[in-house]
């Protein structure tokens, strides 16, 4: 079995994962369904550590959390690196 294959779909399932955690979390009601649950434990880990950093933005009376948008874009980052470090590993091990 391909590990490139596998290890870039891994990384393209929490990818999706973390978009519909996002897009969930706008709907406070679906977060406490199972699959609500689910999602925010599978992505609060890898959110949490954006959140300790950047403080949500004062908007009048509320606030926007802007961390969810500065992890997207670090994820995009790591999946691109752990893809080419795979695939260097794969053509070194053949």
């Amino acid at each position: 079995m391909n590990i490139q294959l596998i290890v870039g779909t891994l990384l393209q399932v929490y990818y999706w994962l973390l978009i519909a955690s996002i897009l969930m979390s706008w709907a406070p009601d679906v977060m406490r369904t199972p699959v609500g649950r689910f999602l925010t434990r599978v992505t609060e880990p890898y959110f949490g550590l954006f959140r300790r950093f950047i403080p949500p933005v004062r908007l009048g009376m509320g606030a926007i959390d802007l961390s969810p948008v500065v992890a997207l874009f670090a994820y995009y980052f790591i999946q691109l690196a752990v893809n080419v470090a795979v695939a260097k590993l794969m053509s070194f091990i053949s």
